[in-house]
C-alpha cells in the first residue's frame, strides 16, 4: 500500500471520527438543550396569560351595583393564617388585641403574653393555596374564613353562627365545635360549587344605586372577571 493510500485512509478515518465526535455531542449537550428550549416554550404557551383584575366586571352582580377598593385580606382583626405543611389544614394565629377576637374570645392583653391562641381548620381533601380573611356585611359577625385551593375551587368557614333564643330573638356565637386548651376547633363549613378556576380573592366594597353598600368578598378568575361570593351565602 503507496503513501497516498494511507494518508487517504487516515484522512477518512479521522473525518469519521470528528463525525462521530460531533454527534456524540450534539446527541448529548446540543439536543437536550434544545428539547429543553421547545418545552419552556410550550409550557409558556400553554399557561394562560392572568389578567389584572377588574373591578367593573362581576360575573353574578345585580344591576346598578357597583364594586369598589379591592385589597387583601382584613388585618384590624388581628388573625394570622398559617397552612399546614401538608396543605390540608391550617391554624390562625389570634392576636389578643385584635379587633373583636379580644372581645369574643375574651383575650386581654396580660393573658396573651402567658398564651397563644389558635383557631384549626382540619379535614380539607385539597391541598389549600392560600387563606384569606374575608368580611361580608357591615360588622364582624359577617367575618368568614375563605380558603382558595391548589384546583382552583373556593372554600369557607363563617367565624359567627346565627342563634335564636325563645323569643325569636337573633344573636351570634362563634362557630366552633369544639375547645381544647386555648385551641378552638372550627369546621369547613362548605364549597362554593358554582365557580372554578379562581385564582385571586379580595375584600371589596360595594354601593347600591340608593347609597346604601356594604363589605363583600369577590373571587377573581384568571381573564380578570370576578364572582361575588355574598352571593352564594347567607347570613
Amino acid at each position: 500500500m503507496n503513501r497516498k493510500i494511507k494518508i487517504t485512509i487516515i484522512s477518512i478515518l479521522l473525518v469519521l471520527l470528528l463525525v462521530l465526535i460531533g454527534y456524540f455531542i450534539y446527541t448529548k449537550f446540543i439536543q437536550k438543550e434544545e428539547v429543553k428550549e421547545e418545552e419552556k416554550v410550550e409550557e409558556k404557551e400553554e399557561k394562560p396569560k392572568i389578567k389584572k383584575l377588574d373591578i367593573t366586571k362581576c360575573l353574578n352582580g345585580v344591576e346598578g351595583v357597583t364594586y369598589s377598593n379591592p385589597k387583601d385580606s382584613i388585618e384590624d382583626y388581628g388573625l394570622e393564617p398559617i397552612i399546614d405543611d401538608d396543605q390540608l389544614g391550617v391554624k390562625i394565629l389570634v392576636d389578643g388585641d385584635g379587633l373583636f377576637f379580644k372581645n369574643s374570645l375574651n383575650i386581654t392583653s396580660s393573658e396573651k403574653e402567658q398564651k397563644d391562641y389558635y383557631i384549626f381548620i382540619r379535614g380539607f381533601d385539597i391541598p389549600i393555596k392560600k387563606v384569606y380573611i374575608g368580611q361580608f356585611g357591615q360588622d364582624s359577625t359577617g367575618v368568614s374564613f375563605i380558603y382558595l385551593m391548589e384546583d382552583g375551587s373556593v372554600r369557607y368557614t363563617k367565624v359567627f353562627k346565627k342563634n335564636y333564643d325563645d323569643n325569636n330573638n337573633l344573636y351570634f356565637t362563634l362557630n366552633y365545635n369544639s375547645i381544647q386548651g386555648n385551641d378552638y376547633i372550627f369546621p369547613i363549613d362548605g364549597t362554593y360549587d358554582e365557580i372554578n378556576d379562581i385564582v385571586n380573592i379580595y375584600n371589596a366594597d360595594y354601593s347600591i344605586p340608593n347609597g346604601g353598600g356594604a363589605c363583600t368578598v369577590i373571587a377573581a378568575t384568571k381573564d380578570g372577571s370576578f364572582y361575588d361570593l355574598s352571593k352564594f351565602m347567607q347570613f
